[in-house]
């Protein structure tokens, strides 16, 4: 699961996307859960507009008020919101039924490796080094006060197969402590959107949308593992 990343800064996001702007000249560094941060959808007029919201969407059920939200959605279980599954149908699948996807514009996103045995961050990020795209789903939340709350998910897919990804995040183990096999494990990933994908997945149908939730080719991202500093703010292996 992802639990940082950086969003371009406004300015790489108007040349890259040149969406409508309406919210002030704020920009972002590193963010993680429950933080606000940008995303890209399509406004009523059908052009693509940038949101601020909070990174964990906020579902319609939930009735009291938003820091009582406390369950941790700013990843969705690609499994749980596609197929209407148990385990998410309340949180994500409405989302996904009314075709709310979004694009979360990224410089980069980081995972914990452990192959030393010990949590290290790792940063990705495209080999030309450009912002890029993450799957999302997005929820206005209506809260009770009539307070209105943008706020979104990220799509995640199983990983254990993908030969980078698969790499990423602490073995799983058994009852007795033994590693699983890789094949039993649950390793997770981000689903990146192409540049030339873009526009199916904010406005295609859902079989066109659901087609490019697909591993990405190891060979279009660089990795390397980060400094603990990132940008001036403190970082910590708490936020995995």
């Amino acid at each position: 699961m992802c639990n940082l990343y950086r969003p371009p800064t406004r300015v790489d996001i108007s040349q890259r996307w040149r969406p409508h702007m309406t919210s002030p000249p704020l920009e972002w560094g590193s963010r993680g859960p429950n933080q606000r941060a940008p995303f890209l959808r399509p406004n009523a007029d059908g052009k693509l507009e940038l949101v601020e919201a909070r990174w964990g969407l906020v579902p319609g059920f939930h009735k009291g008020p938003l820091k009582d939200w406390t369950a941790q959605t700013n990843n969705a279980r690609w499994e749980g919101a596609q197929k209407e599954g148990p385990a998410f149908r309340p949180t994500f699948a409405p989302s996904w039924r009314n075709s709310e996807r979004c694009l979360i514009p990224v410089d980069w996103f980081s995972e914990p490796n452990w192959e030393s045995g010990r949590p290290v961050a790792w940063k990705f990020q495209a080999v030309d080094a450009k912002p890029f795209s993450l799957a999302g789903l997005w929820h206005t939340w209506h809260g009770p006060d009539g307070e209105l709350v943008e706020t979104y998910t990220m799509i995640m897919i199983n990983a254990n197969t993908h030969p980078l990804m698969g790499r990423m995040h602490a073995p799983e183990r058994d009852k007795r402590g033994n590693i699983l096999p890789l094949h039993l494990q649950d390793k997770r990933m981000a689903v990146v959107i192409d540049a030339a994908n873009e526009d199916t997945w904010l406005r295609g149908s859902k079989p066109e949308a659901a087609a490019l939730i697909r591993h990405w080719p190891a060979a279009i991202m660089q990795d390397e593992p980060m400094p603990q500093i990132v940008n001036g703010d403190p970082y910590t292996m708490d936020l995995f």
